[in-house]
This record gives structure tokens, C-alpha cells and sequence, in this order.
């Protein structure tokens, strides 16, 4: 399910548009990254997003076989889903 096709259910769920639905999806993920980077985590429903850190690596252009590096990064993923 892509953000759009979450926006347009949720439009159509609960009878409202879907610019106000948007935005409550945009305040839900605003809210989850701002836990993170805060906490360090975020547990919602089962559902537990971590801070992530990628290591630098070696890598590849893809159209030219040309090594590149590729810098370390930080992000967030979804870690565990609880039962």
C-alpha cells in the first residue's frame, strides 16, 4: 500500500477529505520520527521503529561500474512487530 492509496482508504473510511486525511498521515509519521529522534524508539500497536545507523560502504554506479563510496547514514525502521 503506497502513502496515496492509505490517504485516499482512510478519506473514504471516515467520510472526510483527502487533504484533511493527508494530513493526519503526515501528523502520524511527523509523530513517529519525532519519538524516535527523541526516545530513540517508538512503540505504536504492537509496532516498534528504531533509529537505524547504516555503516559507510563501498559501492557501484549502476550505469557507469564505477566504485563509489557511500556515506554512513541514520534512519528509521520498523524493528519488531509484536503479537
Amino acid at each position: 500500500m503506497t502513502k496515496v492509496e492509505l490517504v485516499k482508504k482512510i478519506a473514504q473510511e471516515l467520510d472526510i477529505t483527502q487533504d484533511k486525511a493527508g494530513k493526519a498521515v503526515n501528523l502520524v509519521f511527523d509523530s513517529i520520527m519525532d519519538s524516535v529522534a527523541d526516545e530513540g524508539r517508538c512503540m505504536l500497536n504492537g509496532m516498534v521503529f528504531k533509529k537505524v545507523e547504516r555503516a559507510a560502504r563501498k559501492g557501484r554506479n549502476p550505469k557507469t561500474g564505477q566504485p563509489l563510496d557511500i556515506p554512513a547514514k541514520t534512519y528509521i525502521r520498523m524493528v519488531k512487530k509484536l503479537k
